[in-house]
Order: structure tokens, then sequence, then C-alpha cells
């Protein structure tokens, strides 16, 4: 895909089950109803969804990746170019380039564990800060994510393969699917040793499947693991992992500001207390015994608020950091400004409730640089654009790009330079 293609809202799926037995045992599930609304017809999934389990996974980005801009400037431009290089989006749907016999097996790999993340939320309205990854131990596990519905908690082991034609199920498919089974038999002895490493309610398998069709879509074929009674509360799982959600991005975008350590500090006590009820709606405070309060930068401007100085949407309520991912893109990662209040105010029933409309639009950020930072981009600034107003800290400028709103409240995009 060239620098200056743009992407798509969406993107179309076809999801079958895997064969009738499979079949059986899925639409015993609670979620009958929604599985059989998925399969009928192909569904669409937003493309910030999309990029943002491909861009973002938690099973693949590190600490490391929310403290240095470096570090994740070169991630997603890694990640970005292995999309550009080997998937082209269709009329409806995503398939490998032309240019190319086969992605790459991590790049099939990712597009499978992205779609199957989408698929396995629609039956559970779950969002993208839900899923959150198993770590992995010398057992072999369903070993992928793991979420929470606040009343269940949902397993996925999601794989993905590219094949010729995806229609019909081709030996890669097979050995996916075989690979399942092993897993399977291995947690059904292990069950029944009582030693199973993570107990879920509700198991599924996807294998995702792309092919060089230009006028196809994605398929994505379900399977059903055996499920199993939880030891986890999934009202804990689920507050955990939208904590975590917040810690990492508020502390990404100002790691060294009293609101990121306080939010850290109460994250550790969530983790510790056995009831995290105990703490609902105790507000964040500041050193001095404050509640952090933050003025909405559309009323106040933003320099009034927790975006002084970051990078922001104009005429928008989404702030953010903006890094370099080549000499000729850079790339905004920011949260919309909502998100803020949520994680002061520690209201548990908002937290693990809110979500965000999903969409992909056209928007003009201020870039804001400190000078280290602005001198590190060095000549790929080109001189016709013009920096704002600047002060003996930070250099501002504006650039157009395409962004993308996820329902987790991220915002993020390419700002081309030219």
């Amino acid at each position: 895909m060239a620098i200056t293609e743009r992407f798509p809202k969406s993107i179309q799926v076809s999801v079958s089950f895997y064969d009738p037995d499979e079949e059986r045992k899925l639409l015993a599930y609670p979620t009958r109803e929604m599985i059989q609304q998925v399969v009928s017809n192909p569904f669409e999934i937003p493309t910030s969804e999309f990029l943002t389990y491909y861009l973002f996974d938690r099973s693949r980005v590190s600490s490391k990746f929310y403290s240095d801009y470096r570090t994740i400037g070169r991630y997603i431009g890694d990640a970005l170019g292995e999309i550009r290089g080997f998937i082209d989006f269709n009329s409806n749907s995503i398939c490998t380039s032309p240019a190319v016999d086969h992605p790459r097996r991590p790049v099939s790999q990712y597009i499978g564990e992205s779609i199957g993340l989408s698929v396995v939320s629609r039956f559970h309205g779950l969002i993208e800060a839900d899923w959150v990854p198993i770590t992995e131990g010398r057992l072999r596990t369903f070993d992928y994510q793991i979420a929470s519905t606040g009343k269940e908690i949902i397993q996925v082991e999601a794989k993905g393969s590219s094949v010729e034609d995806n229609r019909e199920q081709s030996p890669n498919v097979q050995m996916q699917k075989n690979r399942m089974d092993a897993k399977k038999n291995d947690l059904n002895i292990l069950k029944e040793q009582g030693k199973d490493p993570h107990p879920a309610d509700l198991r599924y398998g996807t294998i995702t499947v792309i092919d060089p069709r230009q006028d196809g879509l994605l398929k994505c074929w379900l399977t059903d693991p055996d499920p199993e009674p939880i030891k986890e509360t999934a009202e804990r799982l689920r507050l955990l992992s939208r904590m975590k959600f917040l810690r990492d991005w508020i502390a990404f975008i100002s790691p060294r500001s009293q609101f990121a350590s306080a939010l850290t500090t109460r994250l550790g006590c969530l983790e510790n207390v056995r009831d995290p009820n105990e703490l609902n709606g105790i507000q964040l405070k500041r050193t001095n015994g404050e509640p952090f309060v933050f003025a909405p930068m559309l009323v106040f401007g933003h320099e009034a608020s927790f975006f002084a100085n970051k990078s922001r949407i104009i005429n928008g309520s989404a702030g953010g950091v903006v890094v370099k991912i080549s000499n000729n893109e850079l790339f905004f990662l920011g949260i919309q400004e909502k998100l803020l209040a949520l994680a002061a105010k520690q209201n548990f029933a908002t937290i693990t409730g809110q979500t965000f409309s999903e969409t992909t639009e056209d928007k003009e950020v201020e870039c804001v640089f400190s000078l280290n930072r602005f001198r590190e981009l060095g000549p790929m600034i080109p001189e016709s654009i013009s920096l704002g107003s600047s002060t003996k800290q930070y250099i501002r400028f504006s650039l157009k790009g395409q962004l993308h709103f996820n329902a987790s409240g991220l915002v993020f995009g390419t700002l081309p330079l030219s």
C-alpha cells in the first residue's frame, strides 16, 4: 500500500462454523443469538478496531512500548510497513498483495488475532480495553487473550493463515484446528487434575484466513474449546483490565505527571485488596491532597488542561503525543479527554461500562515537540510547513491526516509530511 493510500472506514469478514459439531456446541452457548447473527451475513469491523488490535495488542507490546517515544515510533513504523508491504484493502475487505506470494507468517497470525478478538467481542459486547494477554508458562494453555463481561470470563485462542482461496478449509486451516484440539486435550487433562492455570466460563477458537482474491472477504472459522468453571471473579478482572488500559496510556502520554503516578499507585492497591469495591468512588488526589480536576480543553484552552504542551486535535477533545515513524510520516497517539475524568473520579461502574463511537475521519492535529525532540526530527520537516506559536521550550506546527477513533477512547493515525 502506498504511503498516500487511505484506509477505508471498515472491512468485511465472513464468519462460519468450522463444522456441524462445532456449530452444535457453539449454539448451546448463552450468546447463541449473537453468534447466529454474526454467521448469517458478512459483518463489518471498523478499521479503527482492526488497527488497534494489530498495532497496540497487549500480548505483543511490552511495558517499554509505553515509556519510550523512539521505541513506539519504530514499532508502529514496522507494523505499518507490514500492512503496506503484504496487505491490500480491496473494495470490501483485505487481501494479500499481488506483489507477494504469501505474507510472512507473523503478519497473517497478527491479522488472525485481530479479527478473532473482534469477532468474539461482538458476541459479548467487549471492547479493546477489555482484553489482556495470558502469560505463557511451562504448561500448554489457550495462551492468547482473556476478557470479562463483568459476569463471565471469556477466553480466546485466535489463529491466522494465508492461502490461495479461503472459501474452503485448506490443509493450513486443518492444521491450525488440530493444534487447537491438541491444546484442548491438554487442558482437559489439567482440568481433571484440578491444575488448569487459566480457567474460564466460555472458551472460543477462531481461525482467520486471508487470500489474494481482490473481490474476496476475510474468512473466520469458529471453533468451540471446552468451557470450565472459573476461580477468578469476572467483575474484578474487567475492572483491572480497564484500569491497566487507562494507566498504560495516561502514563505514556504524560509519564512524569502526578496524575500518572497516582493512577499507578491506585492500580497497585486494587491488585492487592480482596474486594476492589472498597476503593470505588474514592477520587485520585494530588500530592497536596486536592482531587484531580481537568479543565476541558475546548472551554479553557488546551494550555489549562492535562494536554498542556501535548499534541492535540484542533477543534476536538483528544490529545496525546506525535512520534516519528519514517522520514515522510509522523504518527499521532492520543486519548479522548473524557478518559481523564473517568480515571480521576474512580467510579468503577462508569469505568467498566464506558464505550466511545468508532469512526475514521480526516482531522488536523497541532503537533507539539520539545526543542530536543524537534531537533531529532532533523531536516524531515519541509519548509512548506509553517511553525506556529512556539516558545523557548516547545515547537508547534499543524498537520492533517486520517485519524481512527476506537471504542476504548484511543485516537491514532498517520500524519503525512507532504
